[in-house]
């Protein structure tokens, strides 16, 4: 790699002018044109005022602005930075993160990378890759294909399951309905103490459906909930392409379960989305908009699907910790069943169009 010398302008000799010269005439002609307060920006600091003149003439208005040019300057020379020493901005700089993502207003730039906030995470505009891709190697159902670019408007989701306290808040606005414990083997969430944490499950479509219109949102269509899980680059897991572990998801991994139920939502952080997405494998299952049909990636639109416009099955992704087939870890699977289903498996998350 050159040094960074190497791409300077030189003189009518053939040699370089130092650093100190380049910034002495800079500095002088900023002065002359009225814009020295533009030094302020190389020295990062306040610049100390010009210094008055105490001998018995006044000076000219052109000698003081050539008495201040080179005081400014001589403080830009002592208050910058050598240039083996001034950084260089990395991926977790500005911009946001490895993606180099633009951060929507109201959802800021986070330590790890991505945008949004506690409660939720916000998923530019822009391309992806959906469903499985055979020539990956990897093992695909039929209704996984073809692999197609989809592009999609800049949406939020929120950063983890809906919980109970969550969904129980909706409750006591009297808009939602307690979930249906249906078999007495159910474990669900709501009716076991300790669990406030933990997300609520035993919902149907339609109650998922009503939370998330009371919290001033949606369910996340089939192709938002896919991209928030994946990125743009077509990994299998929300994390990359290193198996499950259950440091990264609640499932069942071979023949050992990580957790018998479901565990507090947001308590993996290894198993972050690129966006900042959490849980989105394993936990409970999550409903999401879209009607289910076998071949809709042969017919869906290419910019913001929305999917069939009716049918008998919703759609469902992410696994679940009881979830034991190692394809049902991919975050491309789809799920299916009848809207009126609940079972301990299954919950939901939210998601917010924005502009």
């Amino acid at each position: 790699m050159a040094e960074r010398g190497e791409m300077s302008a030189t003189n009518g000799q053939g040699s370089r002018p130092d650093r100190r010269t380049w910034l002495l005439v800079a500095a002088a002609t900023a002065a002359a044109c009225g814009l020295a307060v533009s030094l302020t920006l190389w020295s990062r600091r306040s610049l100390p005022p010009p210094s008055t003149n105490s001998g018995s003439a006044e000076p000219t208005p052109q000698q003081s602005r050539k008495s201040s040019a080179a005081e400014q300057a001589e403080s830009v020379l002592a208050a910058a930075e050598p240039l083996d020493q001034v950084s260089t901005p990395t991926p977790d700089m500005h911009p946001c993160g490895p993606l180099a993502l633009e951060c929507p207003e109201g959802y800021p730039c986070t330590p790890e990378g991505t945008c949004g906030h506690e409660d939720r995470v916000a998923v530019p505009a822009g391309p992806f890759w959906m469903g499985c891709n055979p020539d990956d190697g990897a093992p695909c159902n039929r209704d996984e294909q073809p692999y197609h670019k989809v592009t999609l408007s800049t949406f939020a989701i929120d950063r983890t399951e809906v919980t109970v306290a969550d969904y129980r808040r909706c409750m006591d606005a009297g808009v939602c309905t307690a979930p249906e414990n249906r078999m007495a083997s159910q474990r669900c969430n709501i009716e076991i103490p300790g669990r406030e944490e933990h997300p609520v499950n035993c919902v149907t479509w339609d109650q998922a459906a009503r939370y998330c219109l009371w919290a001033m949102g949606r369910l996340p269509t089939e192709a938002e909930w896919e991209k928030a899980a994946r990125g743009p680059d077509g990994r299998r897991y929300p994390w990359g392409e290193d198996p499950p572990t259950c440091d990264r998801a609640n499932l069942f991994i071979g023949a050992h379960q990580c957790r018998e139920g479901t565990r507090p939502t947001g308590t993996l952080p290894q198993g972050r989305s690129p966006y900042g997405a959490l849980d989105m494998v394993g936990n409970v299952l999550e409903w999401v908009s879209d009607y289910y049909d076998p071949h809709s990636y042969l017919l869906s639109d290419d910019v913001d699907p929305r999917g069939p416009p009716s049918g008998t099955d919703r759609v469902l992704r992410g696994g679940s910790y009881g979830d034991a087939s190692e394809i049902g870890h991919h975050v491309w699977v789809r799920y299916h069943m009848p809207p009126d289903t609940t079972g301990q498996h299954i919950g939901f998350r939210c998601a917010r169009s924005l502009p």
